[in-house]
């Protein structure tokens, strides 16, 4: 499902619509009504799971602010996120996205406490040096 999203989004965004040919104008409204219909879809499969569900009548329920919170940020981020790399091939974003690892290390060792092996670190820093030869190599390429 993810990689025919991507597929998608790299169609949809990368087209030339007329009347002047050009690139769809609105890509925020768009990733941004993606998200929306994403987060009503899970409201209505959370409420129908808790209707269905006998021992909420009985057991403390968490109140809706509580997933309204995380799910405005889950929503309205990506959006954000894909407007600031629309001009990034989707190979690219892919590529930075995944250095994202390197944030979340740092910020569950700082306030997390959490330790991470050897392994981990080594797996983190092949992934960012590999995001390095690839962007040398394809600058080095656009400059031929």
């Amino acid at each position: 499902a993810y990689l025919y999203q991507g597929y998608l989004q790299e169609r949809i965004t990368t087209a030339k619509y007329e009347p002047g040919f050009e690139r769809l104008p609105h890509l925020g409204m768009l990733h941004g009504l993606q998200s929306f219909v994403c987060f009503f879809a899970a409201f209505a499969v959370n409420a129908v799971v808790s209707l269905m569900r006998k021992t909420t009548k009985n057991g403390p329920k968490t109140p809706l602010l509580e997933y309204l919170k995380p799910a405005l940020t889950n929503t309205i981020g990506p959006a954000l996120g894909i407007l600031a790399l629309k001009n990034i091939p989707y190979s690219s974003q892919v590529l930075v996205k995944s250095c994202k690892l390197v944030p979340v290390m740092v910020m569950g060792t700082i306030f997390g406490k959490k330790r991470y092996s050897a392994k981990e670190y080594l797996c983190v820093a092949l992934i960012c040096v590999g995001l390095v030869v690839f962007s040398m190599k394809k600058s080095s390429a656009a400059n031929k």
